[in-house]
This record gives C-alpha cells, sequence and structure tokens, in this order.
C-alpha cells in the first residue's frame, strides 16, 4: 500500500513535469497560476488516513475580494460524470 508522503511526492513529481512548464506555482499541496485576469488554482487533499484523496481546482476571476477566492470555485473531479464531459 502505498503511503502519504509516497503519494504526495508522486503527485508534486508529475506537476513537476506537467504544471510547472505551463506556468503553475507550487504552494504547499497546491498549484496556481494567472492567465489574463482569472486565478486558475489546483490542489491535492488528502483524508487525515492519508487513504482518500481528491484533486480540487478553482477557477476565479482577480476582481473578486480576495477574502472569497479561498471558499468559491472549488469543484471535486469525482463529482463529474464522465458521461456527460
Amino acid at each position: 500500500m502505498i503511503t502519504r508522503a509516497e503519494l504526495q511526492k508522486h503527485f508534486h513529481n508529475e506537476c513537476k513535469k506537467r504544471y510547472k512548464p505551463l506556468g503553475f506555482t507550487r504552494l504547499k499541496n497546491g498549484y496556481w497560476r494567472v492567465v489574463g485576469d482569472v486565478l486558475q488554482t489546483f490542489s491535492l487533499q488528502l483524508s487525515s488516513s492519508g487513504r482518500e484523496g481528491r484533486i480540487c481546482f478553482g477557477v476565479c476571476p482577480l476582481c473578486m475580494d480576495i477574502q472569497f477566492i479561498v471558499d468559491v470555485g472549488s469543484y471535486y473531479l469525482g463529482q463529474f460524470n464522465p458521461e456527460t464531459i
């Protein structure tokens, strides 16, 4: 079974290869970039046990009040049904 630390290491190694070249900057367990006037984010969130996790992402206009950016625009990949995409 893969440990929490191994999962995080693998996630960040893959992100370094795939998303750093696209302009994303790492901040703790997440990545962000600004394109035009839009903030794009994604992060790895693990349960306290480390056995479950999810990738969350957000797209927020920079004109939005900064206090709400953390809470608005987070989506979980598990919410999407592949048949509807």
